[in-house]
């Protein structure tokens, strides 16, 4: 399995600002903390960037979250590869129509060994499955 964000996901997207106490109910630190969030859409690219400054009393730091956004053809191009029809391309189908999300791909394991061959930067986490 791969996560995958689609593109209806980034249209819904919107830039914000927001700053809170604690912010995620203490998710950033066990002290007390201000946490900032800011979220920049990049239209062309079809990625957005969450923006996390997190200041405490002994440090100030900052975790960025960046999110690229795929159509089927957009996914298939990047990975040189094609999507195996699995019964879950229906509900892909049924939720891109009605405006849902639906981040799942699922893609074979002989694609997944050769998508890594052929991008040796790339780094997946694929819990339980050994590749080799």
């Amino acid at each position: 399995m791969l996560d995958v964000h689609l593109l209806n996901t980034f249209y819904k997207t919107e830039e914000v600002t927001t700053y809170e106490r604690n912010q995620l109910d203490g998710f950033w630190s066990p002290d007390e903390y201000y946490g900032f969030l800011n979220t920049f859409k990049y239209h062309r690219e079809k990625v957005t960037l969450d923006k996390y400054p997190i200041i405490e009393k002994a440090r100030i730091r900052v975790i960025y979250n960046w999110r690229q956004y795929f159509s089927p053809d957009s996914l298939s191009r990047e990975f040189g590869c094609g999507m195996y029809k699995t019964r879950t391309g229906a509900d892909m189908k049924h939720c891109i129509d009605n405006g849902l999300d639906y981040t799942i791909y699922k893609l074979g394991r002989n694609r997944i060994k050769k998508m890594i061959q052929r991008r040796p930067g790339i780094e997946l986490s694929i819990d339980g499955k050994n590749l080799k």
